[in-house]
């Protein structure tokens, strides 16, 4: 059986975040506690917006030793 961290973020999660708060200075970005297929919650006022994260996780081995 699988046990899943749930206090520590994905990083993919806390780049969009970062990045989305950069961007949007008049909202908050919060994190769901509950894993339900929302990554980031999104609100301005009383409007809100649920946001999936995928992240795609590439590695170039710069130094390659053949």
């Amino acid at each position: 059986m699988t046990i899943k961290n749930f206090w520590s973020l994905e990083p993919g999660e806390c780049i969009v975040a970062e990045e989305l708060n950069k961007k949007l200075n008049d909202c908050q970005i919060f994190f769901p506690l509950h894993d339900t297929g929302t990554d980031l919650l999104i609100t301005k006022g009383k409007k809100h917006i649920g946001i999936q994260v995928k992240e795609l996780r590439s590695y170039k081995n710069r130094n390659r030793i053949n």
